[in-house]
């Protein structure tokens, strides 16, 4: 999705040095190698320019019907049930990627 690059650079600055969250510094490797998070947990990452978020799998399936989002399945046949790819501008992204903030560090 155009943008979403952009926008995980700017939120990667955007979360450098907030307590208790760890972005990218280029020495991460595999699952979340390119992923902000919160507690030691992923609550948003970039996959292939576009990004996917973790929120409750209630609200993926709402996203998913509401044309907002996509199921990942990160390579698996059966998608992550609390994953979903963003598909909306970065506008229109920002709003869920707090969500997901929120939800992942209430964990």
């Amino acid at each position: 999705m155009t943008g979403h690059r952009e926008l995980f650079k700017a939120l990667c600055t955007e979360y450098a040095g907030v307590d208790g969250v760890h972005v990218p510094d280029g020495s991460d490797r595999g699952f979340g190698a390119q992923a902000i998070k919160i507690n030691g947990a992923v609550f948003v990452m970039l996959i292939q320019g576009q990004l996917a978020v973790k929120v409750p799998a209630a609200r993926v399936r709402e996203l998913v019907d509401q044309g907002q989002g996509e199921p990942l399945s990160a390579g698996k046949t059966t998608p992550m049930r609390e994953w979903v790819r963003l598909t909306g501008t970065p506008d229109d992204v920002r709003p869920v990627i707090s969500e997901a903030e929120r939800f992942v560090a209430a964990q």
